[in-house]
């Protein structure tokens, strides 16, 4: 890891990128590998956008019009299984932790990151209940902003 030679190589990368008109830029660091190059990425007019465990994405726009890159995702998506028995009866668990201690609810969690609707409520019956049962459809939606986490 060069600091001074990656400075040296980013601007002239974002000359050229000016040149063909490019918009958004896109810089992933590998984490912890390259993190000491992110203060020489600040310095040329990038800006984190997000991170995980191994890597930093930071985003810089080129142009002076308004940018246009997408945030980081700011939502959670969570799966309730309706589930409901040959005698109509609704399956229903009682939490045992979290803040809704002792509340009867559907069975349900987070969907897993890569992970498609149908499969995160099946999943989360299966582990919740140990019940078996398919997919047919999505009863409603509901957003909210905060998070318990």
């Amino acid at each position: 890891e060069d600091s001074e030679l990656f400075s040296i190589v980013l601007q002239a990368s974002i000359d050229v990128w000016k040149s063909e008109e490019r918009r958004g830029l896109w810089l992933k660091l590998p984490i912890p590998s390259h993190a000491g190059l992110l203060p020489e990425a600040l310095k040329n007019d990038f800006t984190l956008h997000h991170c995980t465990e191994s890597y930093l994405m930071l985003t810089r726009w080129l142009p002076s019009t308004p940018n246009t890159l997408p945030l980081y995702t700011s939502h959670f998506v969570g799966v309730g299984g309706f589930v409901v028995n040959d005698k109509r009866q609704i399956l229903v668990i009682q939490e045992k932790n979290g803040p809704a201690v002792g509340r009867w609810k559907v069975p349900g969690g987070m969907v897993d990151p890569k992970e498609d609707i149908p499969d995160a409520a099946v999943r989360e019956v299966l582990e919740e209940t140990g019940i078996p049962c398919q997919f047919q459809s999505i009863v409603s939606f509901r957003q909210h902003q905060r998070s318990d986490f």
